[in-house]
């Protein structure tokens, strides 16, 4: 697994402007295009866009302050969506961290410091949706809350795939070893560490179990008081199954899942920083035990 490259691309970056116009309600259909934003406005308006001069003037200040709003719409969407979700899907009280509003800034600029401090004024009232609040505007304060969350996510998801080797393994792996390993590396792209090094000792249990003991016989004597894995990986090692191997790696990546679930306190200070190197070490003991298979 190489260093991941810049952290940047150029989907996520246009969806991005596309989600900002779509939440401040500035976007349109004509004919079949898609036209957002600043493009829509210009275009709306150039047929009745006068000469320059005063009327020019009012028409450019009106755009400024529409624009103000839309970015105040937008993040009112957002907020809004923020907070829902955490309400759904945290323990931790929503943010409500006082912040610097795009469209409030572009009210002062436009001389309207006024209405910018009274509008800040109704920001900072804790937002709480009412109990009778329309489903349909819930969900669409999801949608926009969630749709930033992905895009945003999406450069260090190409970032990270990019840096992952294609692997070579056998085309009759185990249902079970397959979904460990597609749901771990989901887990990685998208910054779930925690997760991630949970599936990768289970991935490294599996694959271990149906290579070495797949009618389960060495699980049935073994000595409860021993790691079956570990049991699994000396004897794959014995009869040069995880030959290039290096020795540790199996306990690494079972102490690291181990950790996960039961110290996460430990966890973090063993693999903070590191959300890669559980996975590439798995994917290298997986490399070498189904790469070290007998044909047929």
């Amino acid at each position: 697994m190489g260093k991941t490259g810049k952290e940047s691309t150029k989907r996520s970056a246009l969806l991005l402007r596309a989600l900002d116009s779509i939440d401040r309600n500035a976007y349109d259909e004509f004919e079949k295009y898609l036209i957002f934003g600043g493009i829509l406005e210009e275009f709306l308006s150039d047929a009745k866009r006068p000469g320059h001069g005063e009327e020019d003037d009012r028409l450019m200040q009106v755009e400024a302050l529409g624009e103000a709003i839309g970015e105040l719409c937008a993040e009112s969407t957002a907020r809004r969506g923020r907070i829902s979700a955490a309400r759904r899907t945290s323990l931790d009280s929503p943010s409500e961290e006082r912040r610097a509003l795009r469209g409030l800034e572009r009210l002062k600029k436009l001389g309207m410091g006024g209405m910018a401090t009274e509008l800040q004024r109704l920001w900072d009232v804790p937002y709480a949706p009412a109990a009778t609040a329309h489903a349909d505007h819930e969900r669409d304060f999801l949608d926009a809350h969630f749709a930033q969350e992905v895009l945003k996510k999406l450069p260090k998801i190409v970032s990270r795939v990019s840096t992952l080797d294609a692997l070579d393994l056998p085309a009759k792996v185990p249902d079970e070893v397959r979904q460990y390993f597609g749901e771990a590396h989901r887990c990685y792209l998208y910054g779930f560490s925690i997760a991630c090094a949970v599936l990768c000792r289970a991935l490294l249990e599996s694959s271990l179990a149906n290579e070495i003991d797949p009618k389960g016989m060495i699980k049935k004597v073994l000595d409860p008081r021993k790691s079956y894995v570990f049991e699994l990986a000396k004897r794959a090692t014995n009869n040069k199954r995880l030959a290039d191997t290096p020795s540790g790696w199996v306990e690494e990546i079972k102490c690291a899942g181990d950790k996960a679930i039961h110290n996460l306190k430990a966890f973090k200070e063993c693999w903070e920083g590191k959300p890669g190197e559980v996975l590439d070490k798995t994917r290298k003991v997986l490399e070498d035990l189904y790469g070290s298979r007998q044909p047929g």
